[in-house]
């Protein structure tokens, strides 16, 4: 996990796993990003399984307040 500690919220998160066995590695890192307001978000998270040549990549933008 990593930290952002000037505004103490989470910059980013990694994550290592496997499937039936350790060569079949799976891998997630997640990057957060900031709304205007201060407010944490996922703004790319990546999931990576070579050994059967997976990859997701999910971007997120375009957050705005709701209303007039």
């Amino acid at each position: 996990m990593d930290l952002d500690t000037a505004s103490n919220q989470i910059a980013g998160l990694q994550v290592s796993s496997y499937l039936d066995s350790k060569k079949d590695a799976v891998t997630l890192d997640v990057k957060f990003a900031k709304l205007d307001d201060g407010t944490g978000y996922p703004a790319q998270s990546v999931l990576d399984v070579k050994s059967k040549e997976v990859n997701v990549t999910v971007q997120n933008s375009g957050y705005k307040k709701k209303g007039p």
